[in-house]
């Protein structure tokens, strides 16, 4: 028997009472063999002989999943399959899936979670020098003569880098050459690092007075997503100046 409708219910109460008019073919002697009946609450129910689980009808099953998924506190997929196993013989995984693939409190709270899981936002930009970032890529085992710094600054609506060699990791030098940059194409609402607030600070400082809108974000040290776009063109940039 691959399915247990509710007419198949009916017919397994009728062989199982030995009602009147019964045929006793090949079901009738297959239910007698396998099944018992039982009445809980005034209503009669079958079940199976060999583990004492309920058969379900196929009508009734998305309203038993969701009695126990409710029940049992929204768990998983697996865990509410185990559940109903305690009691029904004919739900299978595969159903319990489909219920919990479609319920929408379970899709809300996967949403909830993913919101709480996600720590690093996509930088975007809507107009010309919106927002900058500026990087600094350290060459100090295989430098230029005395350069073992490179400053790389990018315009991140154009994608648009501006490569500078310096002798130091030191906020002057990076200031000096951001301000010839900004006179040469102009100057950012916003503009991004990730080498540490208070090496920023300084920077900032030194080009402050000649933008007093210029706003400071800082990326996370540490977590390179959070520079996005000028980490992905840092690889590129040492390919191309290796090469």
């Amino acid at each position: 028997m691959n399915t247990w409708t509710a007419e198949t219910d009916t017919e397994a109460v009728r062989i199982l009472t030995d009602a009147p008019n019964v045929e006793k073919n090949r079901l009738y002697y297959h239910v007698r063999q396998h099944f018992e009946l039982v009445e809980l609450g005034g209503v009669r129910r079958v079940r199976k002989k060999c583990n004492g689980k309920f058969m379900a009808t196929e009508e009734s099953f998305t309203n038993i999943i969701q009695d126990i998924h409710i029940a049992t506190g929204q768990k998983s997929e697996t865990k509410t399959f185990y559940k109903i196993q305690e009691t029904y013989a004919n739900i299978t995984k595969a159903g319990v899936r489909s219920f919990i693939v479609n319920c929408e409190r379970c899709a809300e709270k996967a949403k909830k979670k993913l919101a709480r899981s996600v720590v690093v936002r996509s930088i975007s930009a809507s107009s010309l020098n919106e927002r900058g970032q500026v990087d600094l890529i350290d060459y100090r085992t295989e430098p230029d003569g005395d350069n073992k710094w490179v400053m790389h600054y990018e315009e991140h609506l154009s994608e648009f880098s501006v490569l500078r060699p310096l002798t130091q990791k030191l906020a002057l030098l990076v200031a000096k050459e951001l301000f010839n940059i900004f006179i040469t194409f102009g100057a950012p609402h916003i503009l991004q690092s990730d080498n540490g607030r208070e090496f920023t600070a300084e920077v900032i400082s030194e080009v402050a007075s000649l933008w007093p809108q210029l706003v400071l974000i800082n990326g996370r040290p540490r977590y390179p997503q959070s520079q996005g776009s000028i980490e992905r063109a840092n690889a590129s940039v040492k390919v191309a100046l290796t090469a």
